[in-house]
């Protein structure tokens, strides 16, 4: 359906021009996303100097983790919200309209197939390569929520992967690294690309995520930049990432 309707087919952007991009310049742009991915390190930093010795042992808890996620999640979000506003002239209307919510859900709905193909056949992938199916629970931070779902700070952890994580990270890759790059080559296609695969990559430090994760978290990142070119508007693909996360974290819980 998105080939057929010349959302996704070569030459898309240059048939259907895509939303129009932020007069700001693309290098302070790309410091923004910046200033908000060392703003978020700044903060998790600080709720970890906040943990009881030894800390690394504290770090195994639910409650450390979501003490130093919440901390992370709050100096990123504040970086987030305030580069918007910059870049929108003091106010948030020109990132959020009344039917971006429901913009962001029927995306999801429409790509969500893909991105479940894509994770069935890494996960066929790895089982041929390990000898033995994957843990279905990808995720650090899913696997916290799942062993204690009624612990008060696993739904520390859910909030912050619902409201925080979404809100970060669509506004440093999408609209930062995403928009400087279209910005400054006019290469839309290359722009979704690079942003979606550095999206994808960046969830493998720390092993926060195994290999066969990474394919259909690029297949949800390169959704996302075609969601954010066609719109130019943040609200949409943070409301399509927050949905994503939404279903993980409530498939992961019911099925175990």
């Amino acid at each position: 359906m998105l080939w057929f309707s010349d959302v996704i087919r070569p030459g898309s952007f240059a048939r259907n021009k895509p939303a129009k991009l932020s007069n700001q310049n693309p290098a302070a742009i790309l410091v923004a996303g910046l200033l908000i991915y060392l703003a978020g390190g700044m903060g998790g930093a600080l709720a970890y100097s906040m943990l009881p010795w030894p800390r690394d042992v504290s770090m195994l808890t639910t409650k450390g983790q979501g003490v130093v996620l919440l901390g992370a999640s709050l100096a990123g979000s504040a970086a987030a919200l305030a580069v918007l506003m910059l870049m929108g002239g003091g106010t948030l209307r020109k990132d959020l309209t009344p039917r971006d919510p429901w913009l962001g859900f029927l995306a999801l709905v429409i790509t969500y197939p893909v991105i479940a193909a894509a994770s069935w056949l890494s996960n066929t992938l790895a089982t041929m390569v390990e000898g033995a199916p994957p843990d279905p629970i990808a995720h650090k931070t899913l696997e916290s929520i799942v062993d204690n779902p009624a612990d008060v700070w696993a739904i520390v952890l859910m909030a912050c992967a619902v409201l925080g994580a979404p809100l970060v990270e669509e506004v440093i890759f999408r609209v930062c690294l995403q928009g400087s790059i279209a910005r400054a080559t006019g290469m839309h296609w290359v722009a979704v690309l690079v942003s979606a695969g550095l999206f994808a990559l960046v969830h493998t430090a720390g092993q926060t995520v195994p290999w066969h994760a990474v394919p259909p978290l690029l297949v949800l990142g390169v959704s996302l930049g075609v969601v954010y070119a066609r719109t130019g508007r943040a609200a949409p693909v943070v409301v399509m990432h927050a949905a994503f996360n939404v279903l993980n974290i409530a498939l992961a819980v019911l099925l175990h």
